[in-house]
């Protein structure tokens, strides 16, 4: 079976949605301490009655975001 093949017939993730998902799962391990990281460095956690905008969420990225730059 030719490349074009096998990528039509597995249906890979993009690059996009790969990050995604390494990003999920970071934001999960670093929450749980599952790394040893400083939590606060990356993520912010809020009250469950605190900002509303944000649709339940208790956590959102941080202030200290890392650039590439």
């Amino acid at each position: 079976m030719e490349y074009p093949a096998r990528l039509r017939y597995l249906h890979p993730q993009s690059v996009e949605r790969r990050r995604l998902t390494a990003d999920l799962i970071l934001t999960y391990r670093i929450i749980f301490g599952l790394v040893d990281v400083c939590m606060s460095d990356y993520l912010q956690l809020m009250s469950a009655d605190g900002d509303r905008t944000r649709r339940g969420c208790i956590a959102s990225r941080g202030k200290n975001r890392m650039s590439s730059n």
